[in-house]
């Protein structure tokens, strides 16, 4: 799982009220809307589940890491840093809960996230921003843009190279060898070698601050950036090109983030709004009158998405579908 809002955190202004967009000519949905608020004074960086998924972490800006043990429907709190050490990343692995810190530090939990060690610290203190696994081994990225990996049967480190990138956010592996890292500066970068060496994409129209890395529904891989529009990219990152009409149909504002389900993607936006696609184009209409925007989104195994905002609130819906309309 990514968390690469940190960078965020630091440079948007939050402002407006919560708007939700799930409607279409051929779905309808019922939503259930609850409330939980966390008492944090930061932004719910980054959402994990562990297990069969009833069990959810969130960590916010201000260095609190809570727990759920009933799919987010109460929350308990398991530590609390300054937010210099605040968790910015988290990823399920192999059993263990792996963090990654804005100071640098890589913490493992083996307890379900009530203890905690120390396996790796990147030079600089830079905030660690992303984690991501392929069948070998799992890697972790610095904002600053160095990349560190073990193998899965170790827990061991080793420092591989550095992406050249400046704000790194996010990472992902496509077609398990492809590894892709978006950034605020130079946007999407490559490595076909494990990060040693580093090139751009053939065709790569996107501008702006990339978000968030997600792999499609459809298939391929998505980046979501900072001025609302989505790309998508079939053949690992080599070429890119607008996913559908997001720069129009979907939020209006700067993209947060993306959560992926078997069949949907759900984007939320600086706009106060959340937009789904299921196929037949982007969903929109339903207002919620809730706080603040979005800053991080998460899809449970269940079909609940928990959206974290500003201000350390979480909201949990439920969106139950009904079969599709017949057309003529």
């Amino acid at each position: 799982m990514n968390i690469r809002h940190h960078f965020l955190h630091r440079t948007v202004l939050f402002s407006a009220a919560l708007c939700a967009v799930l409607c279409c000519q051929h779905m309808h949905a019922q939503i259930e809307e609850v409330s939980r608020g966390l008492g944090s004074r930061g932004p719910v960086l980054t959402f994990e589940s562990i297990g069969r998924g009833d069990t959810v972490f969130a960590a916010t800006g201000s260095g609190q890491l809570f727990r759920s043990a009933d799919t987010g429907r109460s929350w308990s709190l398991l530590r609390a840093v300054s937010e210099e050490q605040a968790i910015c990343s988290l990823q399920e692995s192999g059993g263990e809960l792996l963090a990654g810190c804005r100071d640098g530090a890589v913490l493992a939990s083996t307890d379900a996230g009530s203890t905690w060690t120390q396996q790796y610290r990147f030079s600089g203190n830079s905030a660690v921003t992303a984690f991501t696994s392929n069948a070998y081994g799992t890697l972790t990225i610095s904002e600053s843009g160095e990349i560190a990996s073990r193998h899965h049967d170790t827990q061991q480190w080793d420092s591989i190279g550095t992406a050249p990138c400046i704000f790194c956010i996010d990472m992902m592996f496509a077609a398990d060898s492809v590894l892709v890292v978006g950034s605020n500066g130079e946007g999407i970068v490559l490595s076909h070698d494990g990060g040693k060496t580093w090139r751009g994409p053939e065709a790569c129209p996107l501008s702006g601050l990339i978000t968030d890395l997600e792999t499609c529904p459809c298939g391929g891989i998505l980046a979501s950036t900072s001025n609302l529009a989505m790309y998508h990219s079939s053949d690992a990152g080599n070429h890119w090109e607008l996913f559908e009409d997001g720069s129009c149909s979907g939020p209006k504002g700067r993209l947060q983030d993306i959560a992926v389900t078997d069949d949907s993607l759900i984007f939320g936006a600086k706009s106060v709004s959340i937009g789904m696609w299921r196929g037949h184009g982007f969903q929109h209409g339903l207002n919620y009158n809730l706080i603040t925007p979005p800053h991080s989104l998460y899809c449970l195994m269940d079909g609940h998405l928990l959206i974290g905002d500003s201000l350390g609130g979480i909201f949990r819906t439920f969106v139950k579908p009904y079969p599709e309309e017949a057309t003529d």
